[in-house]
């Protein structure tokens, strides 16, 4: 799909939530690709699911099988990734599930 996490989060800037996420539900399992995205921190859950926060406001959540690739990113480090649209917090972020790190 040909959208930006911009393009989502904006939906919650100009409607209320509720009416954000009514727009948001043809959009939701698409897959989309998000270039340039920073990494700010990498955490891992109970579930074996590990989680990417970025500075382009967008939570990136990635299966248990990534985390050697993941674990030697460092802060401030860009990756393209393709991802799932699952959904846009009230705080404005994007979340994206079954991310796979793209390479080029």
């Amino acid at each position: 799909m040909d959208v930006s996490p911009e393009y989502l989060i904006s939906f919650f800037a100009d409607d209320t939530y509720i009416q954000a996420e009514k727009r948001l539900e043809s959009y939701i399992g698409h897959w989309i690709p998000v270039r340039d995205v920073e990494v700010v921190d990498i955490s891992q859950s109970t579930t074996a699911t590990l989680y990417v926060t970025t500075k382009n406001a967008v939570l990136l959540t990635f299966n248990v099988e990534w985390k050697s690739r993941l674990s030697v990113l460092r802060k401030g480090t860009k990756i393209n990734v393709n991802g799932q649209i699952d959904s846009v917090s009230q705080f404005n972020i994007l979340h994206l599930r079954n991310c796979e790190i793209l390479y080029s």
